[in-house]
């Protein structure tokens, strides 16, 4: 914090009472003989105070009390919302009054006299919402409230990212004043609705294994194509790790973002072990991903409720910046897991029957919900969705999971967890449609596979070329 910042901030305000208020104020914080001296004298002897330069005298109930001791709070509050304040401009780089607003292509930087504060809208009961700075639920303190009022005045929509101004009269949280910027532009006015633009099959491929010469991305790449706008879901046995493999998904989408295409990424870990946020988190600064808004771990030690919320906020998150002609991955460890916590999470008052391996029908709801957000916006963005769901286990629940979500997929990649030399099974993995994603060429690779039987011998042939375009000239 810049003291002199808060020196100036400190003697503005404490010269702006009046000498009875002052020497009140003085007492309460300690100057000694807060009668004695004029106000300029009074007011540098207050902020030294105020600021640790001189310690407080302790008070003494001794001798006669003081006719009139009475302080209004609205004083004390004001001076702690001052150093809060210069804090808030100073401490963290995330408040600095200075942010980058976006108009078209262009990124202007300006500054500004009250703090900022910045975070994901979540929509409260009532028309009232909250940005939150985490949307793992840490750093709470770094929320700021915004009333039902500005949310109409602002056009705010739930998951919108908001940057703004804020002030400090709120008692639990700042509040925010003004809105500088919408999923960091200006013009979000004039967007349109998520639910009312019509849906269509991906057509645009996002190359995997552009740069990248893994086997189950190559693989991916040609027999289960991921097209812009894909409701991919990703079957993981427990030989399997779906984990790791989505971890080589983001790191290939970072790399294109880092090339010039047009993507965001956001990953969503629910109900995961502290190792496993930790080990993906790294990788995920490492490439630079927007930690706040864009990466999602609630642990094991969370309730359930709180991995319900993190999951429709971030999925919010994505729906807003499709709105807005973004082009969105959302990788998704796992469905299962959501669909438990969202088995828990349901109160005996709400509807639903129990199935016979344990779930309530009512539990399906919510993570269906969220699964349906991936898609093609005629006129706009496209959220496409990578989710895990486990199989194999012999579990009737995680196995009516997989049936579920199955019957939604557009697409659907099965990791073979018995051979490490065949990452996916070729036989049970597809994406419908998926001539709208691949060449003249590969497409006619892939069916002569198919329809010849002949994945084995195609993963043998993979692995002595060095890209897909090879392989497919090479294989006959």
């Amino acid at each position: 914090m810049a003291i002199n910042d808060l020196i100036r901030a400190y003697s503005e305000y404490l010269d702006s009472l009046n000498i009875h208020v002052l020497r009140n104020v003085a007492r309460r914080v300690g100057v000694y003989k807060p009668t004695d001296g004029k106000k300029d004298n009074l007011i540098d002897r207050t902020v030294s105070v105020l600021i640790g330069a001189v310690p407080p005298v302790p008070q003494s109930k001794r001798g006669a009390p003081l006719k009139d001791d009475s302080l209004d709070p609205k004083y004390m509050r004001r001076l702690a919302e001052i150093r809060e304040e210069q804090e808030l401009k100073n401490a963290d780089v995330s408040y600095r009054n200075v942010t980058g607003v976006r108009s078209g292509e262009v990124v202007c930087e300006e500054e500004y006299d009250s703090p900022l504060r910045m975070g994901v809208l979540e929509l409260q009961t009532g028309g009232s919402g909250v940005l939150r700075f985490d949307l793992c639920g840490k750093n709470a303190e770094k929320d700021a409230f915004v009333s039902a009022e500005n949310i109409r005045r602002f056009s705010l929509r739930e998951g919108d990212y908001v940057v703004g101004t804020v002030s400090m009269r709120g008692e639990n949280m700042p509040v925010l004043e003004k809105v500088l910027s919408v999923n960091e532009r200006t013009d979000y006015l004039t967007r349109g609705k998520f639910e009312e633009f019509p849906a269509s099959y991906p057509e645009e491929k996002i190359e995997l294994s552009a740069g990248d010469a893994r086997l189950s991305l190559r693989l991916a790449d040609l027999f289960c194509p991921i097209g812009k706008g894909q409701r991919a879901l990703i079957a993981a046995p427990s030989a399997a790790d779906a984990s790791n493999f989505l971890r080589e998904i983001a790191l290939s989408v970072r790399r294109q973002i880092d090339g010039g295409r047009n993507l965001r990424l956001l990953t969503l870990l629910t109900d995961a072990t502290p190792e496993e946020c930790a080990e993906y988190e790294s990788i995920l600064c490492r490439i630079a991903v927007e930690s706040s808004a864009g990466f999602v771990c609630t642990t094991f030690d969370r309730s359930a409720r709180e991995h319900l919320r993190a999951a429709r906020l971030l999925f919010a998150r994505a729906a807003r910046l499709a709105e807005m002609g973004e082009d969105v991955v959302l990788l998704v460890d796992s469905l299962t897991r959501l669909t438990y916590a969202a088995n828990a999470a349901l109160t005996a008052s709400e509807e639903g029957r129990d199935l016979s391996c344990g779930l309530n029908t009512a539990a399906f709801v919510l993570p269906k919900s969220l699964f349906s957000t991936a898609r093609k916006l005629q006129g706009a963005g496209s959220v496409t969705v990578l989710a895990a769901v486990s199989v194999g286990r012999d579990d009737e629940a995680d196995r009516a999971i997989e049936c579920e979500f199955e019957r939604f997929a557009n697409a659907h990649i099965v990791l073979d967890g018995g051979t490490p030399a065949q990452p996916i099974d070729l036989k049970k993995s597809g994406t419908l449609r998926a001539e709208k994603l691949l060449s003249a060429a590969e497409a006619a690779c892939v069916r002569t596979i198919r329809e010849g039987g002949r994945e084995e011998e195609a993963v043998k042939c993979m692995k002595d070329t060095v890209d897909n375009a090879a392989f497919v000239a090479a294989f006959r």
